[in-house]
């Protein structure tokens, strides 16, 4: 709801902004309540923030920080805070209400706060147009006033909700398989010729971030060849510490060293992206004669008339006329579209839309833009213009981090290898090809770390020396390169303490060596002492203190620590076993 409601505050012309809310999950509770509630307080928190000028327009964020007071002197601007402020209080009461539905299952606690049964049914018909087939189906609905204003004339941006269809035993490709529903939808609704990819744990931060990406695309000498503008991921959860390194500190020198090639990867959220070069364009457009053939058109898009008219019509920001057009007889079409079958025997995820060949689609859809010729360019203002938050606790952090990993070696090991593709397709920037390689092998990283974890504690237990004596001990390096939670979690986070609560056997690596490092150091320092080696086996003395010393967490998290934050038995017996 946050999220939806800052961007439909950003400073731009409401009648050429449409939002598009993809549910993939088809909850109930999102289409009838949290869409229709946020869409209720955007009536007031829009004309709110252009009438004061709001600099922070996540109504979360505003309400929360104290130092956003200084406009309290004036009357009518208090007025209206106070009154905004109780229609958000509404909110996270509704937000409570539910949970405790999710929790009890009793219908008088959730929902949007009914009592009977046939009074939902009844308010359902009356404030949405929805539609839905079976097996969650898929569907858009529209407020019925999403063209309202205030005595101000200000504009309301339109709010879409699209559900795509899901079947047992066919694949939706996870968030690749919607941006390509939302892309189908949104061309037959309202086509608009850019389009902003934000994740549902993003806000917009700055309220004038869509004109600063338009400054690209509209310059006359970028904007031929430009596919998409990539701000930076910021984080507002960070802690002082930040003990599971969540900045992402390294990306951000990476995509700044990018934009001095030929532009950074698309990053999955944060970019405003023409929408042709998603249809398999190139820098220059198509010929006149294949734009006209429609039937060529239906081969690569799909059997709908619809959309692919909308392939070669100018963009429309009527979006009366389109909705108008969309409750009557559009309403089956958008269902095709929107259906697990549309895209068989067409070039979706393969040569249109956003790709399959990856869970990373983000990077695998990038470097195929990069392929085809068009450029990117990186935006990083001071002020940053969307912020987001963080994994605070260690297992969504390894989910996470394996989940890129994945994706990265899908890349790697197949036939669209940076290394190869790029060249093959007259990829004339080695530089940037070698950017994605690094990319794509960057989980083959792991394999020198799990070494340096391994091999010299092993070398040092039984008394081996690692660096022969020709070699100078003063010229080895020894330098490393090193989204809901309970209260007690952040207290842990803020802390700097590492939560390992609900860690999977994936921890079991890292406590397997943490231990076998820590029975190396006390067995190798005693050989050290009894058989007088100091001279020899110093260096390898220290440096398993430092391993030790990095590892500390874990041990803290096996051996000494008795919370629910520490390291699950059933991983701490399996990592005894396995280092013993």
């Amino acid at each position: 709801m946050n999220t939806v409601l800052s961007v439909m505050a950003i400073d731009y012309p409401s009648e050429k902004l449409h939002i598009y809310l993809s549910d993939d999950a088809g909850a109930d509770v999102t289409l009838l309540c949290a869409s229709k509630e946020a869409y209720s307080l955007a009536r007031y928190w829009v004309p709110f923030c252009k009438r004061f000028g709001i600099a922070v327009r996540c109504p979360e964020v505003f309400f929360n920080d104290s130092k956003i007071d200084q406009q309290d002197s004036d009357k009518e601007f208090s007025q209206e805070r106070q009154k905004i402020k109780a229609e958000v209080a509404m909110q996270v009461d509704l937000r409570n209400r539910v949970g405790d539905r999710h929790g009890s299952r009793s219908r008088h606690n959730g929902g949007c706060g009914v009592e009977d049964e046939e009074e939902e049914e009844k308010r359902k018909e009356k404030e949405h147009d929805r539609v839905s087939t079976k097996n969650n189906g898929c569907g858009i609905i529209r407020e019925e006033e999403s063209n309202s204003t205030d005595k101000e004339d200000f504009t309301i941006p339109s709010l879409v909700y699209v559900l795509r269809e899901k079947r047992i035993g066919v694949q939706h490709r996870f968030k690749a398989g919607a941006l390509n529903v939302l892309l189908r939808v949104s061309g037959v609704i309202t086509n608009s010729p850019y389009i902003l990819v934000l994740d549902c744990d993003m806000y917009s931060n700055d309220p004038s971030s869509a004109r600063q990406a338009m400054c690209f695309h509209l310059d006359s000498k970028l904007s031929p060849s430009l596919a998409f503008v990539q701000f930076p991921q910021e984080f507002y959860n960070i802690s002082k510490n930040d003990i599971y390194c969540a900045e992402l500190r390294q990306f951000k020198t990476f995509w700044l060293g990018l934009d001095g090639l030929r532009g950074p990867v698309l990053s999955g959220t944060n970019y405003f992206v023409k929408r042709c070069t998603l249809y398999g364009a190139r820098p220059g457009g198509m010929s006149n004669s294949e734009e006209k053939e429609i039937s060529r058109l239906k081969h690569k898009f799909g059997n709908s008339d619809k959309f692919c008219l909308s392939l070669v019509e100018k963009s429309s920001h009527d979006f009366d006329e389109k909705i108008t057009t969309y409750v009557s007889p559009q309403k089956e079409n958008t269902l095709t579209l929107a259906s697990c079958d549309y895209e068989n025997g067409t070039q979706w995820g393969g040569q249109i839309g956003y790709l399959y060949g990856s869970v990373v689609e983000d990077y695998f859809t990038g470097f195929h833009l990069h392929c085809r010729g068009w450029v990117s360019t990186y935006c990083f203002p001071s002020k940053p213009a969307f912020v987001g938050n963080v994994p605070i606790n260690f297992n969504d952090t390894l989910v996470q981090k394996k989940r890129w990993n994945a994706g990265f070696l899908e890349v790697a090991l197949s036939s669209h290898c940076p290394l190869i593709f790029g060249i093959s397709k007259n990829f004339n920037w080695a530089l940037q090809s070698m950017c994605y390689a690094w990319l794509a092998f960057w989980p083959v990283f792991s394999f020198p770390l799990l070494c340096y974890g391994i091999f010299p504690q092993l070398c040092f237990l039984n008394g081996i020396s690692l660096f022969p004596e020709l070699v100078g001990i003063s010229a080895v390096n020894f330098d490393l390169t090193n989204k809901t939670a309970d209260k007690t979690q952040i207290k842990r986070y803020e802390n700097g303490v590492f939560d390992f609560e609900g860690c999977s056997l994936m921890l079991l690596p890292a406590t397997t060596l943490s231990l076998l490092n820590l029975g190396a150091l006390i067995g190798g320092a005693w050989q050290m002492i009894k058989f007088n080696a100091m001279e020899r086996l110093f260096t390898q003395f220290i440096f398993s203190c430092f391993i030790l010393t990095l590892s500390l967490p874990l041990i803290e998290g096996i051996v000494f620590r008795q919370d629910s934050g520490r390291v699950p038995p059933r991983v701490a017996f399996w990592s005894l076993v396995l280092s013993g």
